[in-house]
């Protein structure tokens, strides 16, 4: 008795029995629920859901089925529901069908089991079928027809022009002078008004809320979520330097202090952008940047104490192997710090004894720097540094009381905006930045994550996940971070969030390392950055596999590092929703992108909006980033030009969507 049906739900395969774990809403979280009448099953589920319990509800027909997992994904879609949902039974083949062999109760058990979030688009009701998968394969990209079937004649032939002026490299290497020079002889109003029809219009979504919700419904009729961003960068400095070399610039946008009250202005920007996400693609995320929040000047003195603390670690790990015995932190602590009591209780805490029973309560006779550097917080180095034996980096990092204070300021905005995601059930991406501040970004993210994405609520119900960290492959240290993150997220209970990244400040990195004579932290070569990005992917993966609490997008336009994962993905029989997501920013690798949707995977487009003015600096970036990716731009503009020309050879068949 396996039911398909079609609708907003796509294709879905039911299995015999569809049991919902504990997951109690209230009445207000049902009132964005979609009206419908409801059968005898959706009430059964409704009001399951409501008391919280747990219940099997039989599936006699496809009509019980689709009512029961209706009211769900209704609930799913407006946010009440975030989790707790797993199928379980075998699924009997068909009559006259062979077996389906992958999908069993503990299968779809085990890929359910941490409960994940909304993270699928809800297909448009006239969205073409979507395949669901038992296990993830790899991705036909060979059908232009079905890549492209929701995208109008007019929007290809826009995509294919854009994407072919950005390949022309005198014209993106000069292009913020060619603007400028544009803008005093045509004036301002004609230039944006060219933007908004070409560039403007490929990679950002529109000026507002309401301008973007087309966009949105679009992606959605693809099956891809989104990920909103307000691009304005009102900075003039912050649009990128010219260089000789199209392909030799940053692709990540720098914010510029311009002191506390924008700081403030920055919060009301992004608060937008989160109950923006709410209101045109619930259980969406939206993106943010520290250093819009903060001086950057105080991430980098964090940065700086920071590396200390770990310096420290590696200074007392006498063997070098990454673990502490309590012989060489005994020996250590002797070697820097004075062990007599000083009297107070808090001081007393970061002496000899109390310091060692803090990192190894139970007395293992083993201490790792995850449980190192949890132990050893910000506020906690102006009282160790007081039994230093003498004056060095280690208390010369030590934040003054004013950086104190703006810490705590920095540490309220963020939770603003962390605390408002969660309400809304928005997910909250935390971008990735300079070496010299991801230290401190991390070190924040930690404690974000483990209050809004605790596995557990202290009422008991079950946690969901909100905060996702942000992790650039092309850094030589990113992996090993990326293991110890996860070690201390499984410690603490906490579900682990991460977004994958190759890089976005390689140019200016190697610059400064080179300026200030120390080693490139970026890896000698893009095959080294490959394969520490796809083993990154492996780590998570087994992670997933293993039944622990961890989700991550995978953030590429590589259309191999794409096929590997999904390779990975079935050869673990992980299947789509297991917690792997996929994204590419809006307007490139389209291909990728909705594919991916089609086969029923989590993939999301980085949507960003605002004014065409305010927005140029980020239209160039796209511009110089698509100069310097060729391959996958070659793929995509050679299926662009197939599948135009199919529809002009076909005399403009059916099948394409309107254009908008």
């Amino acid at each position: 008795c396996t039911h398909s049906f079609p609708g907003a739900l796509g294709h879905l395969s039911l299995p015999q029995a569809l049991v919902l774990r504990k997951c109690p809403l209230s009445a207000e979280a049902w009132g964005g629920v979609e009206s419908a009448r409801l059968t005898s099953t959706e009430a059964q589920v409704r009001g399951l859901l409501t008391t919280g319990g747990t219940l099997q509800l039989q599936s006699p027909s496809a009509a019980a089925s689709k009512a029961g997992v209706m009211t769900v994904m209704r609930a799913m879609r407006a946010g009440a529901l975030r989790r707790g949902v797993a199928l379980y039974g075998f699924v009997p083949p068909r009559r006259g069908a062979s077996l389906h062999p992958q999908t069993t109760g503990t299968d779809v058990r085990a890929a359910a089991a941490t409960a994940r979030g909304p993270a699928m688009a809800s297909p448009a009701p006239d969205a073409p079928p979507r395949t669901q998968h038992a296990t993830a394969g790899p991705l036909d990209l060979s059908d232009t027809a079905s890549v492209y079937a929701r995208t109008s004649t007019g929007d290809l032939v826009r995509a294919l022009v854009v994407l072919c002026a950005c390949q022309i490299k005198p014209l993106v290497q000069h292009a913020d002078w060619l603007l400028s020079m544009a803008q005093r002889v045509f004036g301002g109003g004609l230039v944006d008004f060219v933007l908004k029809h070409s560039f403007y219009a490929h990679f950002c979504a529109g000026e507002d809320e309401k301008a973007i919700r087309p966009r949105i419904e679009a992606l959605q009729g693809h099956g891809v979520g989104s990920i909103l961003d307000y691009a304005a960068e009102a900075d003039e400095h912050a649009s990128p330097q010219r260089s000789q070399s199209p392909i030799q610039v940053d692709v990540a946008r720098k914010y510029h202090y311009e002191g506390e009250a924008a700081c403030d202005a920055h919060v009301d920007v992004f608060l937008r952008c989160i109950e923006t996400v709410h209101g045109v693609s619930p259980g969406g995320f939206a993106a943010i940047k520290l250093t819009a929040l903060g001086p950057p000047a105080l991430l980098k003195r964090m940065s700086t104490a920071i590396e200390e603390v770990r310096t420290l670690f590696h200074k007392f790990d006498a063997t070098s192997d990454g673990v502490l015995t309590t012989d060489e932190f005994i020996n250590g602590y002797r070697k820097f710090f004075v062990e007599t009591r000083l009297g107070d209780a808090f001081d007393d805490q970061f002496g000899l004894e109390g310091l060692l029973h803090s990192l190894d309560p139970h007395k293992t006779g083993h201490i790792d720097y995850v449980e190192w550097s949890n132990q050893l917080q910000l506020e906690h180095l102006p009282v160790l540094t007081r039994r230093c034996r003498g004056t060095g980096p280690l208390s010369e990092s030590v934040l003054q009381d004013w950086e104190m204070q703006a810490l705590v300021d920095m540490s309220k905005r963020i939770d603003v905006l962390a605390c408002r995601a969660s309400d809304l059930g928005v997910r909250l991406m935390v971008d990735a930045e300079q070496t010299y501040f991801q230290p401190a970004i991390d070190n924040t993210v930690f404690g974000l994550q483990e209050k809004y994405n605790a596995r557990t609520l202290p009422s008991g119900d079950p946690g969901k996940i909100t905060v996702f960290n942000t992790y650039q492959l092309y850094l030589k240290d990113a992996m090993a971070r990326l293991v110890d993150d996860l070690r201390r997220a499984e410690r603490k209970g906490y579900f682990f969030g991460a977004k994958l990244v190759r890089g976005a400040y390689m140019v200016s990195e190697r610059q400064r390392a080179e300026d200030l004579g120390y080693p490139s932290p970026i890896h000698d070569t893009l095959e080294d950055t490959h394969a520490a990005y796809d083993e990154a992917i492996k780590i998570l993966l087994d992670s997933i596999a293993g039944g622990e609490a961890t989700e991550f997008m995978v953030a590429s336009h590589n259309q191999d590092s794409v096929q590997a994962t999904l390779g990975h993905m079935h050869d673990l029989g992980l299947p789509p929703g297991c917690g792997v997501h996929f994204g590419q920013l809006l307007g490139m690798a389209d291909h990728v992108t909705f594919s991916l949707g089609a086969e029923g995977h989590d993939v999301h487009k980085y949507v960003p909006y605002g004014h065409v003015g305010e927005v140029v600096p980020y239209l160039l970036r796209r511009a110089q980033e698509n100069s310097a990716v060729l391959g996958t731009a070659t793929t995509e503009i050679g299926m662009m030009q197939t599948e135009i020309a199919r529809r002009f050879s076909s005399g403009f068949g059916t099948g394409m969507a309107p254009s908008r």
